[in-house]
């Protein structure tokens, strides 16, 4: 059943390298990555460290994590990127297929080409060319018309001329100039070395004879290479002069025809016709290294970590690094290379075990492959070598599917005669193996090989380990458990504790007398005396939280195998607690895998069986700290691409911003980004390159730093700033102007109220001396016809009866109120002492034409000052004329009496007028019984006056013992 099979193998699967350097290969990254291609032209390092990678289908600029593809939409004369050169000053330039020159501008994140840059299209031709970077600034663009200089944002010519046939440029003396060319001479055919001044030929000197084989050539840092293809030389020439042209020859060579070349920093780079790159030092010319594998190459470069970089046809981009991990040389047509188990003989033979019923052995000179099979109805099916003990000088292997000895013998459990499977196993001491299955412990003794089982309740055990004491520790899918093995009946679950209720996947117990539990999904615990004292979980250091895999090295030290790699936990134990740091290997430091299944700890040696072979890591591999750039490589405003910056002046609507950024570190080891905003000292992780943000208006400082894959924290900031300009409608002036204009729109319709209020008031007081004009008119012309009339006729009776002296009298009181009545009808108020003076008069005039029928008082109290007091004017006569008219006039017999009773109240001036007349009532129907009777419109009149300055009134007539009418007339005072 079990077969012996033999490979002989000294070839590495992936390359060969000579020399002191050890060099493995890392990663190889493909389209699957983010290259735009697997069509490696050329890729070439600038100042920032960033790499750019030049392929068929655009060139791409990667930071060590993420690859930026640049294509024809972002400037490129074309997507077929056939070299870059990095000029001194930094700046990136392209040489695309048949294209004129393009350039990176990194303000604006794109290529500049000729149909942007106008002095780019001065390059002409239409064959392939080349690019140089000049070491004292500026390239060279070289075709078939001559060579460009692009320096400073100029060009300089050196066309190839019918005199002058060469077509290289390579050094100035003075106003003349050292070229290569073809050599124009009919008898020597070659190249050769032109010196020449604009068409004139000054000298010339053969290079190289004829172009049989094929030749190439090139230019770097002022040196001149020619290769012979056909005999595998490469010829360096240097130190030129002039008058006449002189310099210095030195050579290389390869054991095989050349394909092509290359130069680096360091390296020149020479390609075989077989595919295998020989690298020589630029300077000793000594060769250094031979790179190969099974790829075509068509491009070496050397980063400023000493990282080399191979270019290949088909895949991809290949990094190779200087690593302290070495691997186990396994055949290159071997390819069952995903491992489960692995274990070591005393000679040093390496046993791995893996998916496919099959367990390696290599010494480095020889490899077997034992074959472990498992028989089942006569088929023939593979068992996964869970794990690999030798005990005794015996090999012992552990599988679902049978656990063996020396690959051959089934192992029996005697307690049932039936064979045992096995899902983890542990040794004990010298002769005594416990392994655990889907439902049991079980005991191997490993010299009478006879194996027995532990009484304990069903449980799948996934992982074992053994404490100080004796007890054994065993995990399952639902957590932890422990017993005794001095009571085979003893079984006891732990404390309650969710993290000790997991699924354990590894176990190791250390001479600290602390347990530590790998799990599933949760990271590592640490137990003390049952009881957790650690959690470490990825926010805490480690490369993950899915763990597969645990063992204890030297003092303070486990290392924990995880799906992304390797954490190296260095511990101390400081009253009670647990102080730890942590160090992470992955495929990036020489791992051949990140999926580490199991490790195995010998000699200061840790031996990783991972999803692709076999990774031999010393122990005490060193920790690097990577102070990591971060690079803002895009901005997207409002959705929007715009310029790269650090600093941002924007609208007040834009505040939706994007970032891009880039962890420059070429070697892979850029974890993840910390970001802060307006210096806070909260740094937020940023697991992506990508950075959305929704700003509020004003300033704002955005600062971001890079962590590496051990969790160094850069102390490289990039700090960026946006001021976002607030919208008018909430700053502060305009809210200021909008309180002063409001204050204003307030002030105006205030204002136009007041005014309207105040327009009202003078035309409600117009319209009041209007009104009372008219009354005043209206009030003359009452007094005019019957008064009038009456006082004329009374100076006429006088006369006839030749009483001249009272005639006289009586004009003279007429005029004078005559005069009265036309002075203060044209005045709106007059003094109390005017108003009676002229009542007076009036009464008088009106007793001279009734005589001793008439007796008139005035009673005026003393308080009173009847020439400061103001009133209407001629506000009392038509009451008084009313009553003497009506009132006193209708007596027939009695004699009439009018007083007028005048006092102040607190804010009026009350006054009464008083008669015996008949009466209103009475009067009304005498009048209308009269046939010219007119009825007067001077009461009305004077209701109307009163009721425009505020004057109450009361009219009523006296019936008890008194007769007559009495009028109240209450005044404000003014």
């Amino acid at each position: 059943m079990l077969r012996l099979i033999l490979f002989v193998l000294l070839v590495n699967f992936y390359s060969v390298l000579l020399g002191q350097n050890n060099y493995t290969l890392s990663k190889a990254f493909t389209t699957s990555d983010g290259l735009p291609s697997n069509h490696i032209y050329q890729v070439v390092e600038d100042n920032k460290g960033f790499l750019w990678v030049a392929t068929d289908a655009g060139i791409a600029r990667f930071d060590g994590k993420y690859f930026q593809v640049f294509t024809v939409q972002n400037g490129l004369p074309d997507d077929e990127v056939l070299e870059i050169a990095k000029e001194k000053n930094g700046r990136i330039w392209v040489n695309c297929f048949k294209q004129s020159p393009a350039y990176f501008d990194e303000i604006q994140n794109r290529f500049i080409n000729a149909k942007e840059d106008t002095l780019l299209a001065n390059v002409k031709g239409v064959s392939i060319m080349h690019i140089y970077a000049l070491p004292d600034g500026g390239v060279l663009y070289e075709n078939e018309i001559g060579s460009y200089i692009f320096k400073d944002g100029k060009i300089r010519e050196y066309p190839r001329t019918k005199k002058n046939n060469a077509r290289l440029f390579i050094k100035t003396f003075g106003n003349e100039n050292l070229q290569f060319g073809d050599c124009i001479n009919k008898i020597h055919k070659g190249y050769q070395f032109v010196l020449g001044n604009n068409d004139r030929i000054i000298d010339s000197i053969s290079a190289f004879p004829a172009k049989s084989g094929g030749l190439s050539y090139g230019f770097n840092e002022n040196k001149f290479y020619i290769l012979s293809h056909g005999e595998g030389k490469c010829f360096i020439y240097s130190n030129f002069n002039v008058h006449p042209i002189r310099f210095s020859i030195d050579s290389v060579s390869i054991p095989e025809p050349i394909f092509w070349y290359g130069f680096t920093p360091n390296y020149l780079n020479i390609l075989s016709t077989s595919g295998k790159i020989y690298v020589f030092n630029k300077s000793s010319l000594q060769q250094q290294m031979i790179i190969s594998g099974n790829y075509s190459p068509t491009y070496l470069y050397n980063d400023k970590q000493q990282n080399i970089w191979v270019s290949t046809v088909d895949k991809g981009l290949l990094l190779y690094k200087q690593q302290q991990i070495d691997h186990v040389a396994l055949p290159e047509n071997y390819t069952n290379t995903n491992f489960l188990s692995v274990a070591k003989k005393q000679d040093g033979t390496i046993l791995a075990g893996n998916f496919y019923g099959e367990v390696v052995e290599t010494n480095g000179r020889s490899f077997y492959v034992k074959q472990v099979t498992q028989v089942t109805q006569n088929l023939v099916s593979p068992m996964w070598q869970r794990k690999i003990i030798i005990s005794q000088n015996k090999i012992f292997t552990f599988s679902e599917g049978g656990n063996y000895v020396n690959y051959n013998k089934l192992l029996i459990n005697s307690s049932n005669n039936e064979q045992t499977n096995a899902k983890t196993a542990i040794v004990y001491n010298d002769s005594i193996i416990i392994f655990g299955n889907l439902g049991y412990l079980l005991v191997l003794n490993t010299v009478t090989e006879k194996i027995y089982s532990l009484k304990y309740p069903k449980k799948r055990v996934t992982a074992i380990a053994k404490a100080a004491n004796g007890n054994v520790y065993f995990g399952s899918t639902d957590g932890l458990y422990k017993c005794d093995l001095t009571n085979n009946t003893r079984f006891a679950f732990l404390p309650k504790n969710a993290l000790l209720e997991e699924r354990v996947t590894g176990l190791c117990y250390t001479k600290d007398n602390l347990l530590w539990i790998a799990t599933a999904s949760n990271g590592l615990v640490a137990v003390r005396s049952d009881t957790v004292v650690q959690h470490i979980t990825m926010s805490n250091g480690i490369i993950s939280n899915s763990c597969k895999s645990i063992i204890a090295t030297r003092v303070g030290q486990v290392w924990l195998g995880t799906n992304q790699g390797i954490s190296i936990i260095n511990y101390q134990s400081i009253n009670g607690s647990i102080k730890y740091t942590v160090q992470n290997l992955s495929a990036n430091d020489g791992l051949s895998n990140n999926i580490i299944n199991e490790m195995l700890f010998q000699n200061d040696t840790v031996y990783a069986a991972t999803g692709n072979g076999i990774s031999i890591i010393p122990v005490n591999i060193p920790t690097y700290k990577f102070n990591i750039a971060v690079q803002l490589i895009g901005v997207r405003i409002n959705q929007k691409d715009t310029i790269i910056n650090n600093n941002y002046q924007l609208k007040y609507n834009q505040q939706n911003i994007q970032l891009q950024f880039a962890g420059i570190e070429l070697g892979g080891n850029f974890k993840n980004l910390l970001y802060s905003i307006n210096n806070n000292n909260e740094w937020i992780t940023l697991n992506e390159n990508l950075l959305s943000l929704q700003l509020d208006n004003g300033k704002h400082i955005v600062q971001l730093r890079a962590v590496d894959g051990n969790g160094n924290v850069s102390d490289k900031i990039l700090t960026l700033e946006f001021t976002i300009a607030t919208p008018f409608w909430k700053a502060i002036w305009f809210w200021l102007l909008n309180t002063v204009f409001a204050f204003a729109i307030i002030f105006y319709f205030v204002q136009k109220r007041n005014k309207q209020k105040q327009q009202q008031q003078i035309a409600v007081i117009e319209n009041q001396q209007h009104i009372a004009e008219i009354e005043m008119q209206a009030i003359k012309a009452q007094i005019n016809p019957h008064f009038v009339f009456n006082c004329l006729n009374s100076i006429k009776s006088l006369n006839y009866q030749q009483r001249y002296a009272e005639a006289d009298n009586y004009t003279d009181k007429f005029s004078q109120l005559l005069r009265s009545t036309l002075e203060f009808s044209s005045e709106a108020i007059i003094t109390l002492k005017e108003e009676l003076d002229y009542i007076i008069n009036y009464v008088q005039l009106e007793q001279l034409r009734f005589g001793d029928k008439l007796q008139f008082d005035v009673k005026i109290n003393e308080s009173i000052n009847t020439n400061t007091i103001q009133v209407p004017s001629l506000i009392l006569q038509p009451y008084v004329e009313n009553a003497i008219r009506h009132g006193i006039g209708n007596l027939i017999k009695e004699i009439g009496r009018l007083t007028i009773s005048i006092s102040q109240q607190k804010n009026y001036l009350e006054i009464i007028i008083d008669d015996n007349g008949v009466g209103v009532e009475q009067a009304n129907l005498i009048n209308k019984a009269k046939p010219d009777y007119h009825q007067s419109k001077g009461m009305e009149l004077n209701k109307r006056r009163a009721e425009l300055h505020n004057i109450s009134f009361d009219i009523f007539d006296k019936k008890d013992i008194e007769k007559g009418t009495r009028i109240t007339l209450k005044i404000p005072l003014i």
